[in-house]
């Protein structure tokens, strides 16, 4: 009533601000609840943040001699850097890693290594291996990784030779590393390493440094597939393998072109590192092993000295006898170790035990050779042991020049007097044939193109010796002879004994004049030859060694 006239006017805007302001009461509600939502959200991202930050994603293993562990998170932030052994308590102490990344941590861990002298370019080889459940990752971290570390070393002047792996995280790689106190990255690479070479135990490899297990695997070559290889495993610490290739041919008095199948490789034997050469001298297989640091001569097969046991005290020798047989296993470790043989190529013939005599024979095969041991079964020690010639095929052939060099030293002229020389190889039946003229003959000689070994020779008249009235080929003397067989034994006049020359038939074909040469020396207690008279080709031959 009082409102008057202005009453419908009052009352609608009345209404008008009711509902806008129930609008602006829901509008408001709707603000805070989702203001809370991106509060809670908000939350719960950085809770997750954290949780990731602090979560270990991967953890790297860092081998030299020093073992060191990084353990990082999702966003290769360093969590953890940890010290495996002394040497890595040494390259870790005053560093701060923890927080700082992955990429700038191996800078700094690899400059502090080469600090402390664990790596230069006498010992430079790197292990790095990546632990991460994410596989497509893991391979990606453990490349580039790599590659940082070679960068890295290239950084300081040196050729790093880096290996990487991926880690399997057996159990057994787990229980040897803790066992030998080693990182899980180190035991995986020795576990290669064995697969390859089954001579050597995981204690004999566990103590060595990366460096020295790069060099037994050939830089990685050997174990490729399992490890990623990068460079070439320094063995600037040795005396190298020139230098031992000549200590052993000094010691022989042997020049290279008298010898084939060269073959040096630095092993380890008894903890010590050494170059173990070997190769054949005609067909007769021999060895040397030369320290690889001081260059001694550990072992020489071809030295004349006999070994001599000197008489023991009877009750040295009841405890001898008392003490149980070395193993099959150990035996044929042995025989493998002694040979020189190449393990994923070797095949085991046979192992008997002979106890009448307490021995071990043992016979395999290994690249084309045939090898037979006799190894006392109390003390290990090689009774005797003997290599022959299994598979032809599979030896590489002799040069031209050491052909030619067999038969003129065999004929007893220089090349130069040859005339109208020609030499042809027949690879499928092994054989060189080196034909020529020289004095009043032809000459046609027939040589295993594997071993040097002289399998004929025809002596013929030359037409012009014909025309001056010759009819037959003249023998050769008795001093030529001597001289060929006393060569294809490598012994002077000087050690023979009990020389004996006579005029016979041949033992082989009794219708073959031949000329029967016997004697004795230190090394050797019975030598018989037949040697064709004509020719000089040995037909036949029985030595017995002392």
């Amino acid at each position: 009533d009082i409102a008057g006239d202005n009453f419908e006017k009052i009352y609608s805007e009345f209404n008008k601000n009711q509902k806008t302001r129930k609008k602006n009461i829901l509008y408001k509600s709707i603000i805070s609840i989702a203001a809370v939502f991106v509060i809670a959200l908000t939350c719960a991202i950085s809770l997750n943040n954290v949780k990731q930050n602090n979560t270990v994603d991967s953890i790297i293993y860092f081998d030299i001699n020093p073992s060191i562990v990084l353990e990082v998170n999702k966003n290769e932030k360093v969590l953890v850097a940890q010290a495996k052994n002394k040497d890595a308590e040494k390259v870790l102490e005053g560093l701060n890693l923890k927080g700082g990344t992955l990429s700038k941590s191996v800078d700094v861990i690899i400059n502090s290594v080469i600090k402390h002298g664990y790596i230069d370019e006498k010992s430079n080889s790197v292990l790095v291996s990546v632990d991460t459940q994410d596989t497509k990752k893991g391979e990606e971290l453990r490349k580039n990784l790599s590659k940082k570390v070679s960068k890295t070393l290239q950084k300081n002047g040196i050729e790093g030779a880096v290996l990487s792996q991926s880690l399997d995280n057996t159990s057994q790689t787990k229980k040897l590393a803790k066992e030998y106190g080693i990182s899980e990255g180190k035991a995986q690479l020795i576990n290669e390493i064995l697969k390859i070479k089954e001579n050597y135990t995981f204690q004999d490899l566990a103590n060595l440094s990366i460096n020295e297990l790069n060099l037994l695997c050939n830089s990685g070559k050997d174990i490729k597939g399992h490890i990623d290889a990068n460079g070439i495993a320094s063995d600037e610490r040795y005396i190298g393998k020139e230098k031992a290739k000549e200590i052993a041919f000094n010691a022989i008095n042997l020049a290279e072109e008298d010898i084939n199948n060269y073959e040096c490789n630095l092993i380890l034997e008894k903890g010590k590192m050494i170059y173990a050469i070997t190769f054949v001298v005609k067909i007769s297989g021999e060895e040397i092993d030369i320290d690889a640091i001081d260059g001694e001569i550990i072992r020489n097969s071809l030295a004349l000295e006999e070994e001599t046991e000197e008489d023991e005290p009877k009750d040295n020798i009841e405890k001898k006898e008392s003490t149980k047989n070395i193993s099959e296993s150990k035996a044929k470790k042995i025989a493998y170790e002694h040979a020189r043989v190449v393990d994923k190529k070797k095949k085991l013939k046979g192992i008997t035990y002979d106890p009448s005599d307490k021995s071990y024979f043992i016979s395999f095969t290994c690249e084309g050779y045939y090898y037979t041991y006799i190894i006392n079964a109390k003390s290990g020690k090689i009774v005797k042991n003997n290599k022959y010639i299994d598979d032809y095929k599979v030896l590489e052939n002799i040069s031209e020049k050491k052909a030619k060099k067999i038969t003129f030293a065999h004929l007893g002229i220089e090349e130069s007097l040859a005339v109208e020389l020609e030499l042809i190889l027949n690879d499928e039946k092994m054989e060189y044939y080196l034909s020529f003229q020289y004095d009043k003959y032809n000459y046609v000689y027939t040589i295993n193109s594997k071993t040097g070994e002289i399998k004929n020779i025809t002596k013929e008249l030359t037409d012009a010796a014909i025309a001056e009235g010759l009819t037959e080929v003249e023998s050769i003397d008795e001093a030529t002879a001597k001289r060929i067989v006393f060569s294809s034994l490598n012994v002077t006049e000087d050690e023979v004994l009990n020389y004996h020359f006579t005029i016979t038939q041949g033992t082989a074909d009794e219708s073959i004049q031949v000329y029967y040469i016997s004697f004795k020396t230190k090394k050797y207690n019975s030598c018989q030859f037949d040697l064709d008279m004509k020719t000089g080709l040995i037909l036949y031959s029985e030595v017995e060694d002392a």
